[in-house]
C-alpha cells in the first residue's frame, strides 16, 4: 500500500510539473496555433475583436511584434465590419504598444489622430475629446508643454462631461506649472477644485475616486504654492490634503503631504519643526517600502541640517541617502544626493572631499541632462575650489555655473515666449513663433558680470575693432581700383589687417574673460583675505597680457600706415 501511494504521488507530482509548464508556456510565449484555434472557436465578430486585444494585452514588450500583429488584426477585422468602438479601442491600444514598447512619438500621435479624425466623422464628441486629451499627455510626456495646453483646451471647447474635465483643468494646471507660469497654473488648479468639490456635493457625498482627486489637486497646487514662493498658502493647502488622506487611510497622500508641509517649514526656516514632518514622513515610505520616496527625505532632511548648521547630522542623513540610492540604482536621484554630500562636507570646511563628492554630482547630471543638477554641482565645486585656494579651477567651475544658469534662464524665457504664443496666436502662427524662439536660444548668450574696468575694456575694445574695420573696408575698396601690377602689395596689406583682427578677435578676449572672472572672486568684503594678494597677482599677469596685446596692434597699424605713405609718395 505504501508503494502504490508512493507511486501516485510520483505521478501527481509529474502531471503538476508538467501542466506547470505547459501555463507557463501559453501565458509566456505567443503561440499562433493555439490562438487561431481558440479565435475560431468564437462566434461574434465583435467578441474576436475583443478576444484578441486581451489576449494581446497579456503578452510582454520583448515580443512586440507579436502585440503589434494582434492588434493590426483586430482593427482590421473592426474595419471590416465598420464597428467603431473596436477601431477606437485597436488604435488606443496601437497607441500604448508604441509609447510603452516601441517609444515611437510620431506613430502615437498618428493613431490618436485617427481616433480624433473618425469621431469627428461619427458626431462623438466625448472619443473626440479623450483622443485630444491622450495626444495632450504624449506632447507632456515629450516635455512640449505648449502643444500639450494646446490639445488639452481642444478637449476642453467640446465640454466633454464632467470628470474628463476636471482631470484636463488638472492637467492644464500641471504644464503651465512647468512652463513657471504659476498665476495660470493655480488658475486651472483652482478650477479643477472647485468641480471635484461641487460634484462632491452634488453626490451628498464622495467615493474613493473622488476623494483621491481632490487630494492630487491639493498637493499640486501646494508645490505650486512653494514654488512661488506663498509659504502661508501652501501650508494650509498640504494641511488639507494630510487630513483628507488620513481620513480615507492613503498612505501615499499622507507621505507626500508630510513631505510637503516639512518643505515649507523648511522655507520658513523653522527647522526643527520640518524635520519632525520629515521623520513622519520618512515612516510612512519605510513601512511601504518606496525606497525612492525614502531617499528623497533623506536627502530633503540632510539638506535641512545643512541649512540649520548642523554638519554632522547633515553627513548622516546624506549618507544614508546615498547608501539607498547607489544599492537601488536610483541614477535620477545620485545626483541630488552627491550633491548634498559635497555640500555638507563644504560646510565643514573639508573642501577635498566636498570636490569628490561634488564631481561626482556633476558626472551624473550630466548623464541626465537635467541643467539645474549641473547649474547646482558646478556651483558647489566653485566654492569648493576656492576654499582650496585652486582659484583657475575655481573660476572655470564658475563660467560653467554661469553658462548653466543662463542656458536654464533661456529656457525659462522661451517657455514664457511660448505661453504667450499659445494665448495670443492661431496654430499657423504659433508653429513660426516656436521655431524662431528656437533660434533666438541658440543666439543668446548673457555676459553681465565686471565692474568699471571691465566696461572701459570692452569700450577700448569696440573702438579698435571699429577703427580697424573701416582700415579694412577702404583698402578694399581700393583693390578693385588699383592695376595689377599692385595687387601683391595690397593683398599684403590685407594680410596684415586680418592679423590685427585676429590678435583682437583671440588674444584679447582671454585677458578680458580672466580679469572679469578675478574679479568675482575678489574678496571686498576682508581686503586682508590672504587669497586677494594672488589673485591681484593673477589680474596684474592679465592685465601685462592685455597691455602687450594691444601694443603689438599699435605697432602693426602704425607700420602698416607708414608703409602706406611710402607708397603712396611713390
Amino acid at each position: 500500500m505504501s508503494n502504490l501511494f508512493k507511486v501516485l504521488f510520483l505521478l501527481c507530482a509529474i502531471l503538476l510539473s508538467f501542466s506547470q509548464q505547459y501555463l507557463y508556456a501559453q501565458t509566456q510565449k505567443f503561440n499562433v496555433d493555439s490562438f487561431n484555434i481558440s479565435v475560431g472557436q468564437i462566434g461574434s465578430d465583435t467578441a474576436k475583436i475583443n478576444f484578441i486585444i486581451e489576449r494581446e494585452l497579456s503578452i510582454g514588450c520583448d515580443d512586440s511584434l507579436s502585440k503589434l500583429l494582434l492588434i493590426n488584426e483586430a482593427k482590421q477585422l473592426a474595419l471590416k465590419i465598420k464597428w467603431f468602438p473596436g477601431i477606437y479601442q485597436t488604435n488606443r491600444a496601437l497607441g500604448n504598444l508604441y509609447m510603452n514598447c516601441l517609444h515611437d512619438h510620431q506613430k502615437i500621435l498618428e493613431v490618436l489622430q485617427e481616433n480624433a479624425d473618425l469621431a469627428i466623422k461619427n458626431e462623438d464628441i466625448l472619443t473626440e475629446a479623450i483622443s485630444y486629451e491622450a495626444m495632450a499627455k504624449n506632447y507632456g510626456r515629450f516635455n512640449q508643454p505648449d502643444k500639450s495646453i494646446e490639445y488639452f483646451r481642444k478637449a476642453l471647447e467640446l465640454k466633454p462631461g464632467t470628470d474628463l474635465v476636471i482631470g484636463i483643468l488638472a492637467d492644464i494646471g500641471h504644464e503651465y506649472g512647468l512652463l513657471g507660469d504659476y498665476t495660470n497654473s493655480i488658475t486651472y488648479y483652482d478650477s479643477s477644485l472647485k468641480k471635484i468639490e461641487a460634484e462632491i456635493a452634488r453626490k451628498k457625498g464622495s467615493d474613493l475616486s473622488d476623494t483621491s482627486m481632490k487630494i492630487g489637486i491639493l498637493i499640486n497646487m501646494a508645490d505650486i504654492y512653494l514654488a512661488m514662493p506663498d509659504p502661508q498658502k501652501a501650508m494650509k493647502t498640504f494641511e488639507e490634503g494630510l487630513i483628507t488622506s488620513t481620513i480615507i487611510k492613503n498612505a501615499r497622500f499622507k507621505e507626500i503631504c508630510l513631505t510637503g508641509i516639512g518643505k515649507t517649514y523648511k522655507q520658513l526656516k523653522q527647522y526643527a519643526k520640518a524635520n519632525e514632518y520629515f521623520q513622519n514622513a520618512l515612516l510612512e515610505s519605510r513601512v511601504r517600502n518606496r525606497f525612492d520616496d525614502e531617499v528623497t527625505i533623506l536627502n530633503e532632511i540632510a539638506n535641512a541640517y545643512i541649512d540649520s548648521g548642523v554638519y554632522k547630522k547633515a553627513l548622516e542623513y546624506a549618507d544614508s541617502a546615498l547608501y539607498l540610492a547607489e544599492g537601488q540604482g536610483y541614477t535620477h536621484l545620485l545626483s541630488k544626493t552627491n550633491a548634498t554630500f559635497g555640500n555638507a562636507y563644504l560646510k565643514e570646511n573639508r573642501p577635498d572631499l566636498a570636490v569628490f563628492y561634488l564631481k561626482k554630482a556633476l558626472d551624473f547630471s550630466q548623464k541626465t541632462h537635467i541643467i539645474n543638477d549641473q547649474k547646482d554641482a558646478w556651483f558647489g565645486l566653485y566654492n569648493a575650489y576656492r576654499q582650496i585656494g585652486q582659484f583657475e579651477k575655481s573660476l572655470d567651475a564658475y563660467q560653467h555655473y554661469i553658462n548653466n544658469r543662463d542656458s536654464a534662464r533661456n529656457i525659462e524665457k522661451t517657455n514664457e515666449a511660448m505661453r504667450k504664443d499659445i494665448e495670443n496666436t492661431n496654430r499657423t502662427e504659433r508653429l513660426k513663433q516656436a521655431a524662431e524662439y528656437e533660434k533666438n536660444i541658440q543666439r543668446v548668450h548673457y555676459y553681465t558680470y565686471g565692474g568699471y574696468s571691465g566696461l572701459v575694456l570692452v569700450l577700448a575694445l569696440t573702438f579698435f575693432i571699429f577703427r580697424n574695420y573701416k582700415t579694412q573696408k577702404k583698402y578694399n575698396a581700393l583693390l578693385s581700383k588699383e592695376k595689377k601690377e599692385n595687387l601683391a602689395h595690397i593683398e599684403a596689406q590685407s594680410n596684415v589687417l586680418s592679423d590685427i583682427a585676429h590678435i583682437q578677435a583671440h588674444e584679447i578676449r582671454g585677458p578680458v574673460s580672466a580679469i572679469l572672472g578675478f574679479v568675482q572672486i575678489y574678496n571686498f568684503d576682508d581686503a586682508a583675505d590672504p587669497n586677494n594678494m594672488e589673485i591681484m597677482h593673477w589680474i596684474g599677469e592679465s592685465a601685462t597680457k592685455l597691455d602687450l596685446v594691444v601694443r603689438n596692434v599699435v605697432s602693426k597699424e602704425n607700420d602698416l600706415r607708414a608703409e602706406h605713405a611710402v607708397k603712396q609718395k611713390k
